[in-house]
């Protein structure tokens, strides 16, 4: 009977050393400003009450700052990278006056911010980049990751927190 409960309690520990726990990491909530930011593509869901996520389309950001004044940054999904790849976007990102972060890109930035070559002519990557951040104001860039390169609901939704902090402080 001994070895009964000590196999089972042996078995309880093994598998509670392989749960999911490792994989995930929850950071603490955005508490900063109020936050507008546009999405190209779906709008993603996000803990945090005090930003706001609206859609608009490739359309809306070609008519340029002053349909861009309103908002803190903008998200393309990446559904929409090809799209966002075109050589007319290119200005706009470097113009623009607020950053923009492309997600689950398989391309590295410079695929979205260089005119000069075609989104097909940019290798795909392995980086493990969940999202790229670009500022063409001050011309900052950055890539960020998911927490143990493991894609789950609390990792994203802690790599999102992240991401409005960094728009609050400029990248």
């Amino acid at each position: 009977m001994k070895s009964i409960i000590t196999a089972f309690l042996l078995s309880v520990f093994i598998l509670a050393g392989c749960s999911q726990e490792r994989n995930a990491f929850s950071s603490p909530l955005y508490q900063g400003r109020s936050l507008m930011i546009g999405v190209i593509g779906d709008v993603p869901v996000v803990r945090e009450s005090n930003v706001t996520l609206k859609q608009m389309t490739f359309d809306d950001l070609e008519k340029g700052t002053p349909e861009l004044s309103g908002y803190d940054a903008v998200f393309i999904m990446k559904e929409q990278l090809p799209v966002a790849a075109s050589p007319q976007h290119a200005k706009i990102y470097k113009l623009a006056g607020i950053p923009f972060f492309f997600f689950e890109s398989s391309k590295i930035l410079a695929a979205y911010i260089d005119a000069t070559i075609s989104y097909q002519d940019f290798p795909d990557t392995l980086s493990g980049f969940f999202v790229l951040g670009y500022d063409g104001g001050t011309e900052h860039q950055f890539g960020s990751g998911l927490y143990n390169d493991t894609k789950n609901e609390t990792n994203i939704r802690s790599a999102y927190s992240d991401i409005f902090r960094r728009i609050e402080t400029g990248l």
